[in-house]
């Protein structure tokens, strides 16, 4: 698969275009055209690093086993709150009447993208302000069910799509969202083991959201939804993405996240639990950014022999901590390492909330 840039046109390519690449995430920096590029294979562990334009190369699928979704809060022409803060795009190749074929997921942070087939305008203006990220995964088809159930877990706006009646009935119902409601209580707080088609140990993660029930004299009580068997969190910062990611990789947290309108919680540090803020990204080919500069939402485990990457949804804002969201997480040293290169300056611990 590859990601388009600064294109002009917009054509779905087929996940076996490409079928030795297990991971491909990219980020890009604020006010460039250029992305940095982490290419990682069965062959090449963490695969080269290379600043370059993404050109398209491959004819668009009108394969009648090729389906595809794009799902963005932010589509093209609205806004929507009451979704997941997620992005990405989900393509499929299924193989006849089985349930073998190919697969592509990729997550990514940039509204309004893609722009619907749009041929002038398939990249928004937009995306060139402030720095994004993509991942892409390759997968089995039969991965795709697992990746269906999770899109509904997270309530993801699905914009535009082309599903084939063979395809799953998770893929069916994250268009349709007719099953949201009915998913919102038990379904939070998932987390969802893969594999790539190379073989790498994926984790997709549903969070768990604050909630509000009305008291006694019509009075609204904030509630915490926390995760069973573990410490419970503080309101609200029990609807905290990374603060989940912690408490579920046993680690201390490196955290990218954009400071959005309400601004950014500060680091969180407790004997327990630490989530800390990263201020600074700096990428000897993209050059040095703040993270108001940053729209890319990005993780890192920090303890010895704990190696995962994790691409999430969510910002580090108390309005962000009651929506819906989720994160892809990778277990793989050298994209772990590569990224936690990237942190120039973080907002380190001082202080205790306990």
């Amino acid at each position: 698969m590859h990601i388009v840039q600064n294109s002009h046109t917009y054509s779905p390519t087929p996940p076996s275009a490409h079928p030795h690449t297990s991971t491909l995430p990219q980020i890009s920096g604020p006010h460039i055209s250029s992305v940095l590029l982490l290419e990682t294979s069965p062959s090449t562990g963490g695969g080269p690093e290379s600043a370059e334009q993404i050109s398209e190369t491959e004819p668009p699928s009108t394969d009648a086993s090729f389906g595809f979704l794009s799902y963005n809060d932010q589509p093209p022409g609205c806004s929507s709150p009451d979704y997941g803060h997620s992005k990405g795009v989900v393509m499929g190749c299924k193989a006849g009447n089985s349930n073998e074929g190919t697969a592509v997921w990729m997550v990514h942070s940039t509204p309004q993208f893609p722009f619907i087939k749009d041929e002038t305008y398939f990249w928004p203006n937009s995306g060139e302000l402030n720095g994004q990220i993509f991942m892409c995964v390759s997968l089995h088809y039969r991965d795709l069910k697992t990746v269906g159930n999770h899109l509904q877990n997270i309530r993801a706006l699905v914009f535009d799509h082309s599903i084939p009646d063979n395809f799953y009935d998770a893929l069916k119902n994250a268009v349709q969202k007719t099953t949201f409601e009915t998913r919102d209580n038990g379904q939070q707080g998932k987390v969802r083991p893969l594999k790539t088609r190379g073989g790498k140990d994926l984790k997709i993660f549903a969070k768990r959201n604050t909630k509000n029930r009305r008291g006694e004299h019509n009075t609204v009580i904030d509630e915490c939804d926390n995760e069973p068997n573990q410490a419970a969190l503080p309101f609200p910062q029990c609807g905290d993405l990374y603060l989940q990611l912690a408490q579920k990789f046993s680690s201390r947290i490196q955290a990218q996240t954009y400071n959005g309108s309400k601004g950014r919680d500060r680091s969180y540090c407790t004997e327990d639990l630490v989530v800390v803020n990263i201020n600074k990204i700096k990428i000897d080919t993209l050059g040095q950014w703040n993270f108001t500069k940053d729209h890319s939402k990005w993780a890192v485990t920090t303890k010895p022999g704990i190696e995962w990457t994790c691409i999430g949804d969510s910002n580090r804002s108390p309005s962000q901590y009651a929506r819906p969201g989720g994160a892809l997480c990778i277990n793989n040293r050298d994209v772990n390492n590569r990224f936690t290169r990237f942190v120039d300056e973080a907002e380190e611990c001082t202080w205790s909330f306990r």
